[in-house]
C-alpha cells in the first residue's frame, strides 16, 4: 500500500509502499512490520506517522 508518511524525528514528508503491517508505536507514531519496510527515511529513523493513504 502507498501511504504518504512524516518522519518522526526529522519531520521530512514522503510517500513510499509497505508491504507488511504498519505497527502502532506507544507514543502515537508508527514503524513498518517487516526489516525490508523500515528506514523509509534518509535520516535513518524507523518511526514515522501516517498522514493518509497516496
Amino acid at each position: 500500500m502507498m501511504l504518504r508518511i512524516q518522519c518522526r524525528d526529522c519531520g521530512k514528508i514522503k510517500v513510499a509502499e509497505f508491504n507488511s503491517p504498519i505497527l502502532p508505536l506507544i507514543d502515537g507514531s508508527c514503524c513498518a512490520g517487516t526489516a525490508e519496510d523500515s528506514r523509509k527515511c534518509e535520516c535513518g529513523c524507523e518511526a514515522f506517522y501516517v498522514i493518509d493513504n497516496a
